[in-house]
């Protein structure tokens, strides 16, 4: 059974207006670049999964560069489990190709502006490591 702070938190998770996702530092491909680079990928950790809607179910996601459907994947489970699934990558390949800048610590933020409506904004991106 459930304790009430983990069902609280569950429930804010719900509630959240917007989020901020830190692009990780993924598996490296053979070219070099993070995994949610080279794929296309906008990882949804497991604490800010609830604030996607659920697991293969579309929406739209608002970008400087248009609007466009995607939605949640990256799992072996039913359209509409709403824990499933790792990242977004469905048509997400345009926004990445105008956004080469991204790179590992790039932060991200997520809104809900309505139901099943998601604006996807670019915060920060840190500055050249040069060593």
């Amino acid at each position: 059974m459930e304790n009430k702070e983990s069902s609280d938190k569950k429930y804010e998770l719900l509630r959240m207006p917007k989020i901020e996702i830190i692009l990780p530092e993924m598996k490296y491909s053979t070219r070099g670049a993070p995994s949610w680079q080279e794929d296309y990928l906008i990882p949804t950790p497991k604490l800010q999964r609830l604030f996607w809607p659920p697991y293969k179910i579309e929406f739209k996601l608002e970008t400087d560069i248009g609007a466009f459907s995607t939605y949640v994947t990256g799992a072996s489970a039913l359209a509409g489990d709403p824990w499933a699934g790792h990242y977004i990558t469905k048509n997400m390949r345009y926004w990445f190709r105008n956004h080469l800048e991204l790179e590992v610590g790039s932060i991200l933020q997520a809104k809900k502006l309505g139901h099943l409506i998601y604006r996807l904004d670019i915060l920060d991106i840190p500055p050249e490591q040069n060593s």
